[in-house]
């Protein structure tokens, strides 16, 4: 079983049929509906290379990553951010 690792653009393909695949059972009862039913390779591959600048730049930065029960893989990033009171 390979490790996990973190996506990169190269797994966009895959990300976005996964993202399209889980959603699928909510087509028609969201509302407003989720914009992964329409998730492309070109939209994902932008949000993987964005999203960790966009958060780094708000001042954020990663402090760690954990896994849900039952995947094998992290499922989510705890990120941390200084805040200054005056």
């Amino acid at each position: 079983m390979p490790l996990p690792r973190e996506a990169t653009s190269d797994d966009a393909a895959l990300l976005a049929r996964l993202l399209r695949e889980s959603f699928e059972e909510y087509r028609g009862r969201l509302e407003p509906p989720s914009s992964a039913h329409g998730k492309t390779e070109a939209a994902v591959r932008r949000e993987l290379k964005d999203h960790h600048v966009w958060y780094g730049r708000l001042g954020y930065q990663l402090l760690s990553q954990g896994t849900h029960p039952g995947f094998p893989a992290p499922t989510f990033l705890v990120l941390e951010k200084h805040l200054w009171v005056e």
